[in-house]
């Protein structure tokens, strides 16, 4: 058996019954009609794909409550011992694969470190992928490039994720009909400093005119909801929940031109004509500087000489000229591309 991890959908727990000790939501609280009668329902009803964001629905469930790793491990922050991959005798394969955004917005680094940053070991039947530098989405090719900014800062930059995630399919489908080793994860760590928190990203972030480095990522603290809900479920009876010790966060690495280090660099990546960021910040009078949701950023590099010497790095033309096969920049490139897998090589992947 094998697994793309993805968010389910919203379910309602069958034969839930409210519970009579749950605490009421706050009034401001928009809740269904039917809810809203009687509060205590909402204990019965679950959205695992409705998750925390930075700036709205911070201690919602999804992505926010532990274990956050495949390996089963003790979480130094809030002492759970468990993992989502628990059982060996039934666990699946497992390849997750990640957005350079789901590190901003989901908390992607506790797939590969521990509350306290320090990195995690995966179990042998799972797989990490990140589709370096692009934003969440991305399933299907876009209209046009880059997005529309809309209430964000940057114009947007929905790259398809189609030929990564088809290469991923075809490696996940390899390993669990024939027994074929797919290619090992490829992932932001902290062991070789491609995982950093959020002031060592800013730092290496190149400066570039009118655009601004997010000053936020979304945060997690323990979220008590009560003594009847543990790793594994129950009943929410404290809402909202009350909020315990920090977890760090940590973010990928960007290089000298923003561009993700790490993780499976597709072409818009690794012959860039503009940095394309995993995230993006909301613009003036749209809540800023607060995250702007699961957008990403682009930023072109400038077309012009004039236009390169106010955005302080090369113009197009400039690293068309660079791109030789000898060319420095490709040689530090090469070493990041996805490993190519057996059945690639036969073709296949066409």
């Amino acid at each position: 058996m094998a697994l793309i991890q993805s968010l389910a959908g919203p379910w309602v727990r069958p034969g839930c019954t409210p519970p009579s000790d749950v605490t009421a939501a706050p009034p401001q609280a928009k809740l269904p009609s039917r809810v809203q009668a009687d509060p205590r329902r909402a204990a019965c009803l679950a959205d695992p794909n409705t998750y925390s964001r930075q700036d709205d629905r911070h201690d919602f469930l999804s992505t926010s409550v532990p274990p956050f790793t495949h390996a089963v491990t003790t979480d130094p922050i809030s002492g759970v011992h468990d993992g989502l991959l628990k059982r060996p005798a039934t666990d699946p394969l497992v390849f997750q694969s990640d957005t350079g955004n789901e590190l901003w917005e989901m908390k992607g680094s506790l797939n590969a470190t521990d509350g306290l940053g320090k990195p995690v070991r995966l179990p042998a039947n799972a797989r990490l992928y990140f589709l370096s530098s692009f934003q969440h989405g991305g399933n299907n090719p876009p209209d046009t490039f880059p997005g529309a900014a809309g209430m964000c800062q940057n114009p947007t930059n929905p790259n398809y994720h189609g030929p990564t995630v088809r290469a991923l399919l075809m490696a996940l489908d390899a390993w669990a009909d024939q027994g074929i080793e797919p290619p090992k994860s490829n992932y932001p760590s902290v062991e070789n400093k491609t995982l950093v928190s959020l002031d060592e990203a800013r730092e290496a972030f190149p400066a570039i005119p009118g655009v601004s480095f997010p000053t936020v990522v979304n945060q997690l603290k323990v979220l008590n909801y009560g003594p009847e809900f543990d790793s594994e479920g129950g009943r929410l009876t404290l809402l909202p929940p009350v909020l315990g010790p920090s977890y760090r966060i940590l973010v990928a690495k960007p290089d000298e031109d923003g561009l993700d280090i790490a993780g499976i660099r597709p072409m818009e990546i690794r012959v860039p004509l503009g940095t394309n960021a995993p995230w993006n910040v909301r613009a003036a009078g749209f809540r800023t500087p607060n995250l702007c949701g699961l957008s990403g950023s682009y930023i072109p590099f400038a077309t012009t000489k004039v236009r390169a010497a106010h955005q302080g790095r090369p113009s197009q033309v400039a690293r068309r000229a660079l791109q030789g096969p000898r060319s420095p920049a490709l040689r530090r490139q090469r070493p990041a591309q996805a490993p190519r897998h057996a059945s690639f090589r036969r073709g296949q992947a066409d």
